[in-house]
């Protein structure tokens, strides 16, 4: 399995009203694109705007040499030709945009109907960032509609291989759509930041005005989520996500119990300036401080002193979710540790009001099957040479931001996330290595919920404002 975590979701309960023009036009462009019009109400505002849907060719050298057909939604509001385009993905790898697209920034949403989530509707999405800027939603080779064509879709399932063809699809996007010139944004969760920071660089290199990086669960650096006796930096990266975890569940002693925030910064403080120059001693650490770190971290993650001191204060991520709500025999998910038990989203329930929705509203009617996560590109994916250690695109990065110096980057954490924990993406923005007139070219929010914070209603209103503010400071 890669360190990289499949995404997921569950219900969100907003009920929001929709005024629907339809005007389905016959396929144009050049994978064929249905064309609708539409009025949303967003924010006590109305908007018109169009949707296209449906496919973009990815071509060898000869315009017929068709490689692959990529599935996207694209939304506009046409009256404003000037309005910059947001690219966006999820993660996986092997997820499609599912998520990003009707739990998080498109007009509308998908909302569970009932508490078993066997029943699901489509609502204005009062979240949306349609207001700001156009959108753009990309299902990679091997997920939901998009795939190969004449070739292995394999070809395309590899960290290099996956940035090539997005670069490709963006570039074509615009062309086709006359948008060249148009401020560009690119917004991934979880492997999609991966992918987002990838192309920063040779995007901009190529000329396309790319204002800023949305990485919403930051993954840009995959050594920061994996499991390793001897990465130090893991272990404290995840320790603030024990505490917010244990907090939570009140597991804690009732200072912390009450106030999380207050027991985050505390966990954070003792990461940083305790926990890991004790860790960095290695076999040279005095039992009689081995002893005073596991009282302290114990304190910190409702965990016995005793469990850490037997594990060297290395406690693994998956052990933690088990311990920690051993007594309800279940873990706590891996995506949201406020949450016992595992949460799947991608329901058949939900898949097929999303295929409905793209049917009645977009006018999408092909037949066949749509998949949010391939399991199969997951376990297939290429990440390069062993040799090369885990994958990053943090030098990428860095480049462009030092290359650009107009370029910005928002990073979005969720305080529960074990999948990619706020403290790692903490750690990581600040070892881009900037120089000084460039290191407050970022800014990281921590919300809470967990990996897909959007779904917690609060952090998804807190999540757009900033967002929308973030955006707007680039025009």
């Amino acid at each position: 399995m890669c360190p990289v975590i499949f995404n997921k979701m569950f219900a969100a309960t907003l009920f929001l009203s929709l005024v629907l023009n339809p005007a389905v036009a016959g396929p144009s462009g050049q994978g064929g694109w249905s064309e609708t019009e539409h009025d949303v109400v967003i924010r006590a505002k109305k908007f018109h705007y169009a949707a296209k849907t449906g496919y973009l060719n990815l071509t060898g050298e000869k315009e017929d040499d068709v490689q692959a057909r990529i599935f996207f939604t694209s939304y506009s509001i046409p009256s404003d030709p000037n309005r910059p385009i947001t690219f966006v993905w999820n993660g996986g790898p092997g997820a499609s945009s599912m998520l990003m697209h009707m739990r998080n920034l498109g007009p509308r949403k998908l909302v569970a109907l009932d508490d078993k989530q066997s029943k699901f509707g489509v609502e204005n999405n009062d979240n949306s960032l349609l207001p700001t800027t156009d959108l753009v939603f990309m299902d990679p080779v091997g997920t939901g509609f998009s795939k190969a064509v004449g070739v292995d879709e394999k070809s395309f399932w590899g960290a290099n291989e996956d940035l090539q063809a997005t670069q490709r699809f963006i570039q074509r996007y615009l062309e086709v759509t006359g948008r060249v010139k148009a401020p560009v944004f690119l917004a991934g969760e979880s492997y999609g930041t991966f992918r987002a920071a990838g192309l920063a660089y040779p995007l901009l290199q190529r000329g396309i005005d790319v204002r800023g990086l949305i990485l919403i669960s930051n993954a840009i650096r995959m050594s920061a989520h994996m499991a390793d006796s001897y990465n130090d930096a893991m272990y404290v990266g995840f320790l603030p996500t024990y505490t917010a975890t244990a907090a939570f569940h009140k597991k804690l002693g009732p200072e912390l119990n009450g106030n999380i925030q207050k027991a985050i910064s505390e966990s954070m403080r003792f990461a940083q300036s305790e926990y890991l120059p004790a860790l960095a001693k290695g076999d040279e650490l005095a039992p009689s401080e081995r002893k005073e770190l596991a009282k302290k971290l114990s304190a910190l993650t409702g965990i016995d002193a005793d469990t850490y001191e037997k594990s060297h204060l290395r406690l693994d991520p998956e052990r933690f979710r088990t311990l920690i709500t051993a007594s309800q025999h279940k873990p706590v998910d891996i995506y949201n540790g406020s949450l016992i038990g595992a949460f799947l989203p991608d329901s058949k329930p939900s898949i097929e009001r999303f295929r409905e929705y793209l049917d009645k509203e977009l006018g999408f009617t092909e037949q066949g099957e749509y998949i949010p996560l391939n399991i199969r590109a997951n376990a297939n994916w290429k990440w390069g040479s062993a040799l090369g250690g885990p994958p990053s695109v943090m030098d990428r990065l860095r480049t462009a931001l030092v290359k650009y110096p107009s370029l910005r980057v928002f990073v979005a954490q969720g305080c529960y996330d074990f999948a990619t924990p706020f403290f790692s993406s903490m750690y990581t923005m600040k070892h881009l290595g900037l120089p000084d007139e460039i290191k407050d070219h970022w800014q990281l929010k921590v919300y809470e919920g967990g990996h897909m914070m959007y779904l917690e209603p609060e952090a998804h209103v807190k999540l757009h404002d900033d967002l929308e503010q973030f955006m707007t400071s680039l025009k």
